[in-house]
């Protein structure tokens, strides 16, 4: 029926029932509406054709009386009602805002955001377009047990003094009557030392104490600051985030001792590389990161470390695979007789197994970028316990199916590699310092306090300790874009025509200890990567179908 059939009764008809509708008792989410049936379809027909029921998402409605179709009012007045309803649907109840969405609300800010960004375990890390440039991110990450539900909309909310301690540095920059005024909310001071010391973030705690300070509180300041500093003289196993680190040899660990002066060496060459050149980082919202991985994964290119990289870091195929078949000659008597594959197939293969295993490797390190960025723990502690599991993602389900050799041999070298880099004159850790290294580079690794640093060292120093039997070098470039992306710099990927530059810049790395040619390499490749042009990316971008974790 069109819109101009439809009579005055039945107008008001459609009125009156939504009218019953949304002020029955079981109706708690305002002028949203999700259950047609309760309306009944023609009445939904209805009043969509009179313009007074707006559908948001598929099924989803909201209640808008506005005279022009660009009006946001009505849309602004129901959007956290819609926002709680349509999430508790989702997740069950299972969800709350980022940590920084957190502070906004407890600061008293409750504007209706472009990017709301929300957790949850079953997150797909999509980004919905809702009406007015309006974006609702969600990102899988797990949620606190105590969560906060808001008294006036229902918003679940990050604890207090938890959004204060995961809350990303960008916040603390870029909104600080946010986060000073939820800062002067805090009565107790328990639960900020009590996550400073489980998540290693002292320096956090002790910028709170002197924010406290200022306030008038001194003697929550000093609580804090006397917890934190008998802490840090006590956890000597704790990495802190220092400029210059005090090195902590250990007399029998030859390679570790040797990792920790060469990190600290070769990080000054670093930052005054950085100082010289255009090596500077963007911030980024948490959409822009999902858009922009999204577009990673979508390029012709993202296999580019496995066509490219050398043959000798890559699994080999199975020389015996075999195709088994009935022999007619046995009668049914379960003999068979071996046909070998084609080889050339069994190669076309393997390049499909590692495409895929590139795919899994990509996704897994997004997911942690996003819940490193959303309230999870630092980036680079993060980066070191779960760098394993992404090499294993590289090769996983080739492993599982035959393509390469059997699946344990993706796994810590076992002394059977002898050279990290086709042609060079390193070899890597001996097999009975392997603990010993890889213990001292995660070491380096989550004290770093530079990003940059981080990226380009985790890169280099898991070539050099080769530590996997395959695939260092593609765990090495993931290592280093998880610490770039979540800091604000670009994903960069390797093209053909620089990999020969690249293995000339590793060689020299290796075997000269000079970083320069590797990184005057990676800032060439991020100045290049900055040149996507993200409002044409997000313009052509289908908010509603593209998932990190289907």
């Amino acid at each position: 029926m069109d819109k101009q059939n439809n009579t005055s009764k039945q107008r008001c008809s459609a009125l009156s029932a939504l009218d019953e509708y949304l002020s029955s008792p079981g109706h708690k989410s305002g002028p949203v509406l999700h259950d047609p049936d309760e309306l009944g379809e023609e009445n939904i027909r209805i009043l969509t054709e009179e313009g007074i029921l707006k559908e948001v998402l598929d099924g989803w409605f909201v209640v808008s009386f506005a005279k022009k179709d660009d009006d946001p009012t009505d849309w602004y007045r129901a959007y956290w009602k819609f926002i709680v309803a349509y999430l508790d649907f989702q997740y069950q109840e299972q969800w709350c805002l980022s940590a920084d969405c957190s502070l906004d609300f407890y600061s008293g800010d409750t504007l209706v955001p472009e990017d709301l960004v929300i957790r949850s375990a079953s997150a797909q890390g999509i980004v919905l377009e809702l009406p007015f440039n309006t974006f609702l991110v969600q990102v899988q990450g797990d949620i606190p047990a105590d969560t906060v539900r808001e008294e006036r909309y229902g918003v679940r909310l990050f604890p207090l003094p938890m959004a204060l301690m995961k809350a990303t540095d960008d916040y603390f920059d870029h909104h600080t009557t946010e986060a000073r005024a939820c800062l002067a909310k805090l009565t107790d001071t328990s639960d900020i030392i009590g996550i400073a010391k489980a998540e290693h973030l002292p320096d956090r705690a002790l910028m709170f104490a002197t924010e406290l300070h200022n306030f008038g509180h001194p003697e929550m300041a000093d609580t804090i600051k006397d917890a934190i500093n008998k802490y840090m003289k006590e956890a000597e196993e704790v990495y802190f985030p220092q400029n210059d680190m005090p090195l902590r040899m250990k007399g029998t660990a030859t390679a570790g001792n040797r990792i920790r002066l060469l990190w600290r060496n070769l990080r000054h060459r670093i930052l005054l590389f950085k100082d010289c050149q255009d090596c500077n980082r963007h911030r980024r919202s948490v959409k822009e990161l999902i858009l922009r991985m999204q577009e990673t994964l979508a390029e012709e290119n993202h296999d580019i470390q496995f066509r490219y990289a050398p043959e000798t870091d890559l699994p080999e195929l199975r020389k015996d695979r075999r195709i088994q078949v009935e022999d007619s000659k046995t009668n049914g008597k379960g003999k068979t007789r071996e046909i070998t594959c084609d080889e050339n197939y069994l190669k076309a293969e393997r390049e499909v197994y590692l495409e895929t295993g590139y795919f899994e490797a990509y996704r897994t390190v997004a997911k942690d970028i996003l819940d490193s960025v959303t309230g999870g723990r630092k980036i680079q502690n993060v980066a070191a316990g779960h760098y394993p599991k992404w090499n294993y993602e590289l090769f996983k389900s080739g492993a599982e199916d035959g393509v390469f050799t059997a699946a344990d041999h993706f796994s810590d070298r076992k002394g059977w590699k002898d050279t990290c880099i086709s042609g060079s004159r390193h070899v890597p850790v001996d097999p009975g310092e392997m603990e010993d290294a890889v213990d001292a580079l995660s070491e380096a690794f989550q004290r770093e306090d530079d990003p940059l640093v981080r990226a380009i060292l985790g890169h280099f120093f898991l070539i050099y300790i080769h530590r996997f039997t395959a695939g260092n070098i593609q765990t090495a470039w993931l290592l280093m874009n998880s610490q770039l992306v979540a800091a604000g710099y670009p994903w960069i990927v390797l093209p053909y025509y620089e990999m020969e530059e690249y293995m000339k810049a590793l060689k020299e790395a290796v075997e000269l200890e000079h970083i320069d040619r590797l990184v005057a390499l990676v800032a060439r490749l991020m100045r290049a990567s900055w040149k996507t042009d993200l409002r044409k990316l997000m313009a052509n971008f289908d908010y509603m179908d593209n998932g990190f974790y289907d």
